[in-house]
């Protein structure tokens, strides 16, 4: 990569005619570097120009077609070689010069003939290139499957993504690349034959990559694939591929980053076996919503010395670039982590640090309350998005469970951001302690049936999330309501007959000895709520 002075920040497009941008003037240290061309062909051309000066191999994949660029970047570093797009009936000019000026002497072809044409193979063979193999099944999902055979996985691990979408599987490619792993598709309809036939095997671990509520997608690959299974999920594209990193960052250096946009599959393509190269991790922007991974970079720009954009202005602007890395200074996150609070009706508590006076929460005052009322039943006023966000960024190795909570307050006519806010107090952000009355695999949410000094003999225990979640919130309806159950909904909170029903129909009710004993409960609540509305 071209060298650049420590602090100076220049655009560079590096393409077949190498321009180079003014500086810019960005609020940041972070070296910023634009990979790019005038088309995908260029943009390709520039990315192998920025990883290889010489490779006596080439992978060609078909420009039109993301899933066989994807899935041969492990195949790609198996070779140290450069992925390459091309036509389906000409390889464009630029790759062209391209495979001379790396002096490549053999090319797997990724895709049959309807992808690749004889016509392209005529070409490479006039310009004395072999064709070391065409890699090819009857649809992607058995391409793949072809390609995981040329791979050596020597630690017997897969990556599941969903076929029909490119970004998932982009993401973990690098992963995929750095620990030669293969990269398979399934899909929400089930898991393909030649994927059952020819990659089942319970000895292997399928590391399944994809978002929370894609329930089909994650439900036919733990029915049909034995072995072990280890999720990373998001509640977005961009969330799952900052996940990704998170949970897989000990194989990754955060130094050296690669942006792409989530709307440009082209411009990403070629990238993987270079960012994997690197032991760097690829990141998607989405121009519309950039403040998930503005979040992401301001709490990890200390580690980050170089960006490296894939694409032109046309895909990711320099006014987007300027807001990402544009100083940010937010407040500190200590005053809304809350550690403990004790209950005095015995119907629930919260887990027991005893600290009510901690460093951690100081700002029970900085909700203006001023005498007014917050319902807890009513129409929700926050998105799912929003609640995960304000958890992870005091967490970031939470469960998901805003789309259980969602579903549930739905369900019950709870207001979402009342009962996440409860959640986030009742378990400290589901970080828990040594000492908490209740612990993250009981699943209790709500610290139901905890009382004060009883250790965790009385604390409620539930087998699912789902379980979890449902009965906190039926506690929570019991204090805010004096209506019958929603239809089709049945009874599993077991103290629900010991409340008082309708006697917290506000946040500010519940404190004062009602839900807790703690006087500050319902301060604490408002205040994250406060917070949260702020998010």
């Amino acid at each position: 990569m071209p060298i650049l002075k420590k602090h100076l920040l220049a655009l560079l497009i590096t393409s077949s005619t190498c321009l180079l941008f003014t500086s810019k003037t960005f609020a940041s240290d972070i070296k910023l570097n634009r990979i790019a061309g005038q088309d995908r062909f260029e943009t390709c051309s520039s990315i192998a120009d920025s990883g290889w000066t010489k490779s006596d191999y080439a992978i060609l994949v078909n420009s039109e077609m993301y899933a066989d660029a994807v899935v041969s970047s492990p195949l790609a570093d198996k070779y140290k070689a450069p992925i390459l797009l091309t036509g389906k009936d000409n390889i464009p000019d630029i790759i062209v010069d391209k495979l001379n000026k790396l002096r490549v002497k053999k090319v797997f072809i990724l895709g049959g003939p309807s992808l690749i044409s004889k016509n392209v193979e005529e070409q490479l063979e006039n310009m004395g290139i072999s064709i070391e193999e065409r890699i090819a099944g009857q649809d992607r999902y058995e391409t793949a499957v072809k390609v995981a055979s040329h791979i050596t996985n020597p630690n017997n691990s897969i990556y599941v993504v969903n076929g029909e979408d490119w970004r998932n599987a982009l993401a973990i490619s690098p992963i995929a690349t750095i620990s030669h792993s293969p990269i398979i598709f399934t899909n929400k309809d089930g898991v393909p034959d030649v994927v059952k036939n020819n990659i089942d095997n319970t000895n292997h671990t399928y590391n399944i990559i994809g978002e929370k509520d894609d329930y089909d997608f994650l439900n036919n690959i733990e029915q049909h694939l034995g072995g072990k299974h280890i999720r990373t999920l998001g509640y977005n594209k961009v969330d799952t591929n900052i996940q990704v990193y998170n949970s897989f960052k000990d194989k990754m250096k955060l130094n050296k980053v690669y942006l792409a946009s989530s709307k440009a599959f082209a411009d990403g393509l070629c990238i993987s076996p270079l960012a994997g190269g690197d032991k760097s991790p690829l990141f998607f922007i989405d121009e519309d919503n950039i403040n998930e991974f503005k979040d992401f970079l301001d709490e990890n720009e200390k580690y980050i010395g170089e960006i490296n954009v894939i694409g032109g202005q046309g895909v990711i602007a320099d006014s987007t670039l300027q807001t990402l890395l544009k100083s940010n200074t937010t407040a500190s996150i200590n005053n809304s982590d809350i550690i403990n609070n004790s209950k005095g009706n015995g119907i629930s508590d919260t887990n027991k640090d005893n600290n009510e006076n901690s460093n951690e929460y100081q700002d029970t005052n900085n909700y203006e309350n001023n005498n007014s009322i917050t319902p807890i039943m009513g129409q929700s006023q926050v998105s799912v998005e929003q609640c995960e966000k304000f958890l992870r960024k005091r967490n970031p190795n939470a469960p998901y469970l805003a789309n259980i909570y969602k579903k549930y307050c739905d369900i019950y006519g709870i207001r979402l951001e009342c009962a996440w806010v409860q959640m986030c107090l009742e378990t400290n952000f589901l970080r828990y302690s040594d000492t908490s009355i209740t612990t993250l695999n009981m699943n209790n949410y709500a610290g139901l049936g905890a009382l004060d000094n009883n250790g965790r003999g009385q604390a409620l225990s539930f087998s699912t999330e789902d379980e979890g979640v449902r009965c906190h919130i039926q506690h929570l309806f019991a204090y805010s309501s004096k209506n019958t159950l929603p239809d089709g909904e049945l009874l599993i909170d077991p103290r629900f007959k010991l409340v008082q029903r309708g006697c917290a129909p506000n946040i500010e009710d519940l404190g004062n000895g009602k839900w807790a004993s703690d006087k500050e409960y319902a301060n604490k609540l408002l205040s994250l709520l406060n917070q949260l509305n702020d998010n």
